[in-house]
């Protein structure tokens, strides 16, 4: 069995890597979704002379076409494998969860079956996230983009143009399923393992924390602060009454756990067994009254200079 250490660097590095390939992944459909909803557009009547898209009832039952269409046109672009793989590596990510834990509570035989349910609704509102929510987002932008050049009788070259800068985007903005993977699909993937974590943590009394995973360009500084860190669960429990950039609505002592630093965080906080923890970590619980002396394993006392 890989060790704890190995563990948690493959389980927070997947916490980028997983979400960039997703988004790789619907880049590509994007692309390839643009080619197959290009000739349908030729279906648009024009006027003869200016070549501007006729706004009359017929244009628009062709919009409408084209949208009943948009969940199959995703399908055949890709869309259903890139979903199909972002929930196999939901899967995968459990599965080193529950590794780590096996090695923190040092017995293979844990099957943390209890926490099933817990985990299938979970994985159902991620996947529904970057599944329905992203389709849904997809299809409703195509159409008011459509329906805004048959509205303004805009010329079919200004039209494709639109429904290009939709799709696939420009150098100013992304394409709707990429902006949307981008807004949802780290988040999505993160809250998700640290729900999990958090309900094993509470049947275990996990009590201590590193603030674990990789820290880039983007980092806020919350997370800068606290990347590397050990902290107890009440000093955790305490941060959700402060404000900073990019902290999430509904951040309160029990979703600072699953929340941490905000959107977009990739962080993890990884269970510590408190002989793992810091000598001036321990010494400041139990000043603030947060863990007892005498509740305290005798190898743990004696590392600290009390009396065993």
């Amino acid at each position: 069995m890989p060790t704890y250490s190995e563990t948690l660097r493959e389980l927070t590095g997947r916490m980028d890597s997983v979400p960039d390939a997703y988004i790789a992944a619907v880049n590509k459909v994007q692309t390839e979704a643009y080619k197959r909803i290009l000739p349908l557009l030729e279906s648009l009547q024009l006027d003869p002379v200016t070549k501007q898209v006729l706004a009359n009832a017929e244009n628009y039952a062709i919009s409408a076409q084209i949208n009943q269409q948009m969940d199959a046109i995703l399908i055949q672009s890709g869309m259903r494998t890139a979903i199909t793989d972002f929930t196999s590596s939901l899967a995968e990510q459990r599965a080193l969860t529950d590794t780590l834990y096996r090695t923190l509570l040092d017995d293979p035989r844990l099957s943390f079956a209890e926490f099933d349910a817990v985990w299938a609704a979970s994985r159902a509102e991620a996947i529904g996230t970057v599944s329905t929510g992203a389709v849904g987002v997809f299809r409703d932008q195509v159409a008011g983009a459509l329906n805004n050049s048959i509205g303004s009788s805009s010329t079919f070259s200004q039209t494709v143009s639109s429904i290009r800068n939709t799709v696939t985007g420009n150098a100013e903005v992304d394409g709707a399923l990429s902006r949307y993977a981008n807004l949802y699909a780290k988040d999505s993937f993160a809250i998700t393992n640290r729900k999990y974590a958090e309900q094993v943590n509470k049947a275990y009394g996990i009590e201590f924390y590193r603030y674990s995973g990789g820290n880039k360009d983007t980092t806020r500084e919350f997370c800068l602060e606290r990347a590397g860190h050990y902290f107890h669960k009440k000093e955790i429990e305490s941060w959700a009454g402060k404000q900073w950039a990019g902290k999430k609505r509904g951040t309160d002592t029990n979703t600072i756990f699953t929340f941490l630093g905000g959107w977009n965080c990739n962080h993890f906080l990884a269970p510590v067994p408190v002989d793992k923890v810091p000598v001036e970590v321990l010494e400041n619980a139990i000043k603030k009254g947060w863990v007892k002396e005498s509740e305290l394993p005798k190898r743990v006392r004696g590392k600290l200079g009390l009396e065993v």
